[in-house]
């Protein structure tokens, strides 16, 4: 879920879309131009949500990080 807010009255911004951002762009987009226009109540529900941050575990993040990199290791010996 991305993440939507403003910071300050006329500074919108949406963020986090985790891989999904060609399909969730063009609504975040659409939402803060209907905000701008006057018609916030969406993008209202959608900042309400808080923003998930990842846990701060070293180790999970050390083998997150391995992990991935061997996925693209591989990915790159397949072609």
């Amino acid at each position: 879920m991305p993440h939507f807010g403003r910071l300050q009255t006329n500074v919108y911004f949406a963020q986090g879309y985790s891989g999904h951002g060609v399909a969730m762009s063009g609504m975040g987009g659409a939402t803060i131009a209907r905000a701008i226009a006057g018609q916030a109540e969406k993008f209202d529900l959608l900042s309400r949500f808080p923003v998930q941050a990842l846990p701060d575990n070293k180790l999970a993040h050390s083998i997150g990080l391995a992990a991935a990199l061997m996925y693209f290791r591989i990915r790159d010996a397949l072609g």
